[in-house]
């Protein structure tokens, strides 16, 4: 009996690829404005990491996992044409663009969902498109300014408890 390839071209899910362990191997090491260009990068992996490439994804899945276990964030600058390790007043910018960006593909998903002509759903779609719509409205107001007023009510920098927010997120009393 011959044996079996998966289907993952040799890797086995939920495992990383040398490409990508090299990455996170180099990434990880990062400190406040160090920089990579591509190739630098590519040295480092071991193939091309320009857009559209194997390389490419390969860098964005060390970064994602750098920050996830190790705290160090790396973001792509363009008129540096590399990746940029952030400190801290980097990171918090970060955020704030990535809140943004949120909020943005909110306001389409509630656009396009209020198009929706639910007499021409199934009753499982409908249940589904009620709860899509539910979470775009609720990421909506979470990324609105009105709700960061009020979030700024809170104490200390501390994440904030659920039951908190929840709190924060009901209409206004007068």
């Amino acid at each position: 009996m011959e044996p079996t390839t998966p289907s993952t071209q040799g890797r086995f899910p939920g495992v990383m690829c040398q490409a990508t362990a090299s990455a996170v191997d180099r990434l990880k090491q990062g400190g406040p404005g160090d920089s990579l260009t591509r190739a630098q990068m590519e040295a480092i992996i071991g193939r091309p990491c320009g857009p559209q490439t194997p390389g490419y994804g390969n860098v964005r899945e060390a970064i994602k996992h750098v920050e996830a276990n190790y705290g160090v964030a790396w973001e792509w600058q363009r008129p540096l044409q590399a990746w940029v390790c952030l400190d801290d007043v980097g990171k918090v910018n970060a955020t704030k663009t990535r809140i943004r960006r949120a909020q943005s593909a909110a306001k389409r998903a509630v656009r396009v969902a209020g198009a929706v002509d639910v007499r021409n759903l199934k009753a499982d779609e409908r249940r589904s498109h009620t709860l899509n719509l539910a979470m775009a409205g609720m990421t909506l107001l979470a990324s609105s300014g009105a709700f960061r007023q009020r979030l700024n009510q809170l104490d200390g920098p501390s994440k904030p408890e659920m039951g908190k927010l929840l709190e924060l997120m009901s209409p206004a009393k007068k």
